[in-house]
């Protein structure tokens, strides 16, 4: 049986980003120990890092298992709006975080200030930068979009992030949940596929870009516990994913 070539560690594309929201250290080290071949990337989502008792073990658990950390976005700009961006570069190297993400999804940063933090702390880290907002009543034309992702990209940022939110509600998705497809098509026919993470936090949306773009398509927000039922989906293994055979 032929089933879709996947990427492996350490991957360009196929990436899997996980959504972690402050399960147990000793949970945590299971999951991983078992599946951390299929996980490229865990977002502390939020400001979990600051309230988690067991997030210094977690991240000594990822670091073990070779998988990337960052804290979520919100966190960035709440020190952003605090007028206290050195606190968290401290606080990133305390926790020997080397990957920052830059986001104005709550708080409005002007897109040259957000590309010129990306090219000041570039330096130190390796930057994601969000695109799209948290609000679900604001919708972006498609243009502002390619044009934010390729100043984005211009300044550097090794990673796109497109926003959907963990509810799958907004940015890339109306506040129903469905996906703005005029608006992923412009994205695939304007920028490298490669440099975008898509925010993706629910199975329907998962298999439609896994369909839509490849089994390989680089995917967000995934629960940790259901890292096997997304690799089924991109193996071509799940109803909804069963005839794609793009490799």
């Amino acid at each position: 049986m032929s089933l879709p070539e996947r990427t492996e560690k350490p991957r360009k594309s196929g990436i899997t980003m996980i959504l972690e929201k402050g399960m147990n250290p000793t949970t945590f080290r299971d999951h991983l120990k078992h599946y951390h071949d299929k996980i490229d990337i865990i977002k502390f989502t939020s400001g979990i890092g600051m309230v988690d008792t067991g997030i210094k073990e977690k991240l000594a658990t990822c670091k073990e298992f070779g998988i990337e950390t960052y804290f979520g976005g919100t966190l960035f700009e709440k020190f952003y709006h605090a007028k206290d961006l050195d606190g968290y570069v401290q606080l990133l190297e305390d926790y020997g975080i080397t990957t920052l993400e830059i986001s104005d999804g709550v708080v409005e940063i002007p897109m040259e200030e957000r590309n010129q933090l990306a090219r000041d702390l570039k330096s130190k880290f390796k930057i994601y930068m969000e695109i799209g907002s948290k609000d679900t009543a604001f919708v972006m034309p498609p243009s502002k979009w390619i044009y934010q992702m390729e100043k984005a990209l211009e300044a550097g940022v090794d990673f796109l992030i497109v926003e959907g939110r963990e509810s799958g509600t907004s940015g890339l998705y109306r506040g129903s949940g469905e996906m703005r497809t005029g608006l992923l098509e412009e994205i695939i026919n304007n920028i490298d596929i490669e440099k975008i993470i898509f925010e993706a936090p629910n199975k329907k949306s998962q298999c439609y870009l896994i369909n839509t773009i490849s089994p390989n398509v680089n995917l967000g927000n995934i629960p940790l516990f259901d890292i096997n039922i997304l690799e089924v989906q991109r193996l071509g293994l799940r109803y909804e994913t069963f005839f794609n055979e793009k490799k």
